[in-house]
């Protein structure tokens, strides 16, 4: 048994998060696309592997939320230890379980490393939904297109890639180039690959953005893909931050709102048609 209804199948949904460029609020997704799943009764697990940045994610959660958190998932793996028939045990699944990976460095071993690939049949198998969160740059973009490519590694799961883009000039750009200099990219886009706009971005390019980003119209007819979402520029997320409360879990919030419409889009019962307008 999985617990709540998970859209239309059984396999466990399992979301790989990645961005072109660093700061295009990913964290921010992840975090409260997370937070409000566990709020709905699932199980959820999020797994971090952003070496470059690895406070960061687990800063990013609200002090009120409930938090499992484990020790470093290679130091899990005892070296020592037979390389089959590895038992886990997950303790407190009622909470949201965060598993720092960043020693890791790439998912891959998840599923092809026999140590490793014995934890994730038994996460997938004990948790309803499963965040893996990686470190920005078209290199991881490109690694998680060509593992979503390998369906037989999944047994018992529904992989997809969620890419998170700013809507300003240089980000899109960097999309398109990324889009066009991997074909496979374009085939997923219709039915695993995610591409989320981010209109709150990281500290570091809120400047930027006031100059050239693009209406969502504009984006629109720019990247055209059916599994698109846009989240417009919401004060909420920016408040948060200075705050303990978790807005997402407010039902009359903006980012409550964006992050339903995302969660529909994600599990199959919302059409391109139901995407959030732009504010």
């Amino acid at each position: 048994m999985f617990g709540m209804q998970r859209g239309f199948t059984n396999l466990t949904p399992i979301y790989f998060f990645s961005s072109i460029r660093a700061d295009s609020g990913k964290s921010t997704i992840v975090t409260n696309l997370s937070v409000y799943l566990s709020s709905l009764s699932y199980k959820v697990a999020v797994l971090d592997f952003d070496y470059s940045s690895p406070e960061k994610l687990r800063n990013s959660f609200p002090t009120t939320i409930e938090i499992k958190d484990y020790d470093e998932l290679s130091s899990l793996i005892s070296a020592n230890d037979p390389r089959f028939q590895q038992n886990f045990y997950f303790t407190d699944t009622n909470k949201l379980s965060f598993f720092p990976a960043h020693k890791l460095k790439t998912p891959y071993e998840l599923v092809t490393d026999t140590a490793f690939r014995d934890f994730f049949l038994q996460l997938s198998s004990t948790f309803d939904y499963v965040l893996i969160n990686l470190t920005s740059g078209v290199k991881e973009c490109a690694s998680i297109s060509d593992l979503l490519s390998k369906t037989y590694l999944f047994r018992g799961c529904k992989p997809s890639s969620i890419i998170i883009s700013l809507p300003d000039e240089r980000s899109l750009i960097s999309l398109d180039s990324f889009i066009q200099n991997n074909q496979a990219v374009s085939y997923q886009a219709e039915e695993n690959t995610y591409f989320l706009f981010n209109k709150v971005p990281g500290p570091t390019d809120v400047l930027e953005l006031d100059d050239t980003s693009l209406t969502a119209s504009d984006i629109r007819s720019i990247f055209t893909y059916p599994l698109t979402y846009i989240i417009p520029f919401i004060d909420e997320l920016l408040e948060q931050k200075n705050k303990s409360l978790a807005y997402v879990l407010q039902n009359n919030s903006i980012i409550n709102q964006h992050i339903v419409g995302l969660f529909r889009l994600l599990n199959g019962a919302a059409s391109i048609s139901y995407l959030m307008k732009e504010a």
